[in-house]
């Protein structure tokens, strides 16, 4: 017995779906009415509540808000400097004594090789290469020029 109510009671809700549906599209053009005119009341509502707010906002838009400042000062003519003085840019770093740095392998960035004769040099020194590393000589850094 309450599967046959369970049945008829779905039979009823789909009935009643449908006759919902059938109402709403009878009256769409009151439905709609009703919608607008309920967004408009609250707008109107709202726009009552925040009169000040909207015409400090709509004056802003304007250009012609007494409350926000607008500069209009003529524009500043500088003087023309007729010469360049040159400034002197202290470097950061300190004066070193020289010093050698001995030869050693470097590696190349992706895609370089070694040159033939940095190859035959590292040989001669029984030192083997992999691909991608060069050999660097032996030179003295922090000379003045």
């Amino acid at each position: 017995m309450d599967e046959a109510k369970k049945i008829k009671t779905g039979e009823e809700t789909q009935e009643e779906q449908k006759t919902l549906i059938q109402w709403i599209r009878e009256h769409k053009k009151e439905i709609a009415i009703a919608g607008i005119s309920i967004t408009a009341l609250v707008g109107l509502g709202l726009g009552i509540k925040n009169k000040e707010a909207m015409e400090v906002f709509w004056n802003a838009l304007k250009n012609n808000d007494p409350k926000i400042p607008i500069k209009t000062e003529a524009p500043r003519i500088t003087e023309q400097v007729s010469s360049i003085e040159s400034v002197v840019i202290p470097m950061h770093r300190e004066y070193k004594e020289p010093f050698d740095v001995s030869s050693h392998i470097r590696n190349l960035h992706e895609g370089w090789k070694a040159s033939p004769e940095k190859l035959a040099k590292a040989a001669a020194y029984g030192i083997e290469l992999l691909p991608g590393q060069t050999l660097v000589e032996s030179y003295t850094k922090g000379e003045v020029a």
